[in-house]
C-alpha cells in the first residue's frame, strides 16, 4: 500500500504542475523545460500505478520517486507563488529575474533527479530480467570436454592442439595452440581481435562448449578470417549497452551501406579500438569513420555486481578517444541527461544532441563522405 501510495501522490503532483502549465497563455523556456521534464516523468510512472508493477518496485525505485516527488512539490510552490504571491510579484517588479532563476533552478533539479529515476528504473528492469532470465545447465566434466559438439574441425582442434581433459585454457595459451594449428604466426593485433570475440566479458579463458557456440554456421577458419579483416568504410562505432538507444540511427547507417560496430561498454570499446588501431590511424577522417555513444551507462560494480549508473561513461570515452589523438568525430547522445554534455565544448571535433534528426544528419555526411558539415558540432545541437 506504501509503494501505491507514494507513486499515486508523486504522478498527481506531475498531473497538476501540467494542467496549470498548458493552460497558461504566457509560456516560456523554463516553463516549457518544466513542462517537457513533468510529462516524463508522468510517462515513466503511469505503468507502476498498475498494482502488479507497484509489487515489483525495488527500494532504490522507490527512493528516487520519493526524492523527485519532494522536488516536484517545491516547483508547484514556486509556481503558486509565481501566480497568486503579492510578495512574490513585487520581487520580481523589482528583479524579474529571480523568480524566474528560481524556476530554472527547479527545472535544472527536476532534470537530474529524472535521470536518476530512468536510471533507478533501467536498474530494476536490468534485475528483473537477470531472475527471469533462463539458467544455464551446467554439464559435467565429460561434457563440457568430451567432445559432444557438432563442428568435427573444433574438436579435431582441441583434441589435437588442447587436450580432450582439458576443460579450459588462458587466453594467451590459446592463441599460442590456434597459431600451431593455422600454421602461421598471428600478430597482436589479430590476437586481440580473436580474444575480443571469444572472451567479450574477459574472464582470461577459453572453453571448448563456448568456442563451439560462438562459430554458430561458420567453420572455425572462416571465423577467424572474419574476425581478424578489418570492418569496411565508411565505419560508425556505436558506443551503448542498450543498443535499442540508438536503433534508428543504426537502422538509418545499415540503409545508407555504412558499416556499424556496436561496442557495449567504454572498456570494451577502448580495447576494440587498441586492437584496431592500425586501421583507425589509417582512415581517421570524418568522412570515413565517425562515433556514436551513450552520455549515461548501466555498469556492473566491479567488487558487488550490483549494477549502478555510470554518469561520466560519455565523457570518458571522449577523453580516451582524444588522448590516443584518434581525430574522428564523436557525437554524444543523450535525452533527460542533455544538460549533462556541456564537456563536449572542450573537445575537438565532439557535440551532444538528443535529436534523432541531428544523429541522421551527422550519418548521412559519414555515407556522404562528406567533412564539411557542422550541424552537430555544439552543446545540445
Amino acid at each position: 500500500m506504501e509503494v501505491i501510495s507514494v507513486i499515486t501522490t508523486v504522478y498527481t503532483v506531475t498531473r497538476a504542475i501540467t494542467d496549470y502549465l498548458d493552460q497558461r497563455e504566457e509560456k516560456n523556456a523554463t516553463t516549457q523545460q518544466i513542462t517537457g521534464i513533468t510529462k516524463q516523468i508522468q510517462t515513466l510512472l503511469q505503468p507502476l500505478l498498475a498494482p502488479q508493477n507497484a509489487k515489483k518496485v525495488q527500494p532504490q525505485l522507490l527512493g528516487s520517486i520519493r526524492n523527485i516527488g519532494d522536488v516536484l512539490t517545491m516547483t508547484e510552490e514556486h509556481l503558486t507563488l509565481w501566480k497568486e504571491s503579492r510578495s512574490s510579484r513585487l520581487i520580481s517588479f523589482f528583479d524579474p529575474s529571480s523568480v524566474t532563476k528560481q524556476l530554472k533552478d527547479d527545472a535544472q533539479l527536476l532534470n537530474q533527479h529524472l535521470v536518476i529515476l530512468i536510471a533507478a528504473i533501467a536498474i530494476t528492469d536490468h534485475l528483473r530480467n537477470q531472475e527471469l532470465a533462463p539458467r544455464v545447465i551446467d554439464r559435467d566434466r565429460h561434457d563440457a570436454v568430451g567432445m559432444h559438439v557438432d563442428h568435427s574441425e573444433v574438436n579435431d582442434f582441441w583434441r589435437r592442439f588442447i587436450g580432450t581433459k582439458i576443460p579450459s585454457i588462458s587466453n594467451q595459451t590459446f592463441i599460442h595452440r590456434l597459431s600451431l594449428w593455422l600454421g602461421r604466426s598471428l600478430d597482436e593485433s589479430s590476437a586481440m581481435k580473436i580474444l575480443l570475440w571469444l572472451d567479450e566479458a574477459g574472464t582470461g579463458n577459453i572453453t571448448l562448449p563456448h568456442l563451439q557456440d560462438v562459430l554458430e554456421y561458420r567453420t572455425l577458419r572462416e571465423s577467424i578470417d572474419v574476425y581478424t579483416r578489418d570492418p569496411g568504410l565508411p565505419l560508425l562505432l556505436c558506443i551503448s549497452n542498450n543498443p535499442l538507444n540508438h536503433s534508428r540511427a543504426i537502422n538509418y547507417a545499415l540503409k545508407l551501406n555504412v558499416t556499424v560496430v556496436q561496442l557495449p561498454s567504454t572498456a570494451y570499446a577502448i580495447a576494440w579500438m587498441r586492437a584496431n588501431d592500425r586501421f583507425l590511424r589509417q582512415n581517421d577522417h570524418s568522412s570515413r569513420i565517425r562515433c556514436i555513444s551513450d552520455n549515461v551507462r548501466v555498469k556492473n560494480d566491479p567488487i558487488t555486481g550490483i549494477p549502478g549508473i555510470n554518469y561520466g561513461a560519455g565523457e570518458n570515452l571522449l577523453r580516451h578517444i582524444r588522448e590516443q589523438n584518434y581525430r574522428f568525430p564523436v557525437l554524444i547522445r543523450a535525452d533527460s541527461s542533455i544538460q549533462m554534455t556541456q564537456y563536449v565544448l572542450s573537445y575537438f571535433m565532439a557535440g551532444s544532441t538528443s535529436r534523432n534528426e541531428i544523429c541522421e544528419e551527422y550519418i548521412h555526411a559519414l555515407a556522404s563522405g562528406r567533412n564539411d558539415d557542422s550541424g552537430w558540432k555544439k552543446y545540445m545541437a
